[in-house]
């Protein structure tokens, strides 16, 4: 469950805050979707869900770890070579070789981009790139999943098939 108490968050040195008073609880299993035009909060919402900033007002409380995908999965990439970017978050949680391989390898399943496995980043569409940053946070097996704008750099066939994906790990 992620809970958003009386949640806000406004930039150091800044008057305005992005958001303010936001209560949400999101339970096991749920998916929520946040819309509104641009800057109106929506990925500091996320960075907030995820973790990755702390509020300014109220609280916000993850039970369990979770984990994020941005907009441009590029922002984030740390290796050349898919599986090793999959493989990433398992080394450094400390896990032995043969579990690297076992969580990255299930992960690209997941996603079915387990052929991807030894090819470079640079060479990947954004779709693929996409995939990749899910299978890096599947790898890691978060109890959330907070997904920010994922289909923004995506064509209508990318969209469609990241979204039956989301589904499937929803309903698993």
């Amino acid at each position: 469950m992620i809970e958003f108490r009386d949640a806000g968050f406004a930039f150091e040195g800044s008057r305005a805050s992005v958001i303010e008073h936001i209560s949400l609880s999101v339970g096991e299993g749920e998916r929520v979707c946040v819309v509104g035009p641009v800057a109106s909060g929506k990925t500091v919402l996320a960075e907030l869900a995820a973790n990755l900033r702390q509020p300014t007002q109220g609280k916000v409380v993850a039970k369990g770890a979770t984990g994020y995908v941005a907009h441009d999965p590029r922002a984030a990439t740390v290796s050349e070579l898919v599986y090793d970017e999959v493989a990433f978050g398992p080394r450094c949680a400390g896990f032995d070789r043969k579990k690297v391989k076992a969580r990255a390898m299930g992960a690209l399943g997941v996603c079915g981009i387990r052929y991807l496995a030894h090819r470079s980043m640079l060479e990947l569409s954004a779709g693929e790139q996409i995939l990749v940053r899910l299978a890096s946070e599947i790898a890691l097996r978060p109890d959330h999943l907070v997904l920010d704008d994922i289909f923004a750099l995506l064509d209508s066939v990318a969209v469609k098939d990241v979204a039956v994906l989301v589904d499937d790990m929803v309903e698993r």
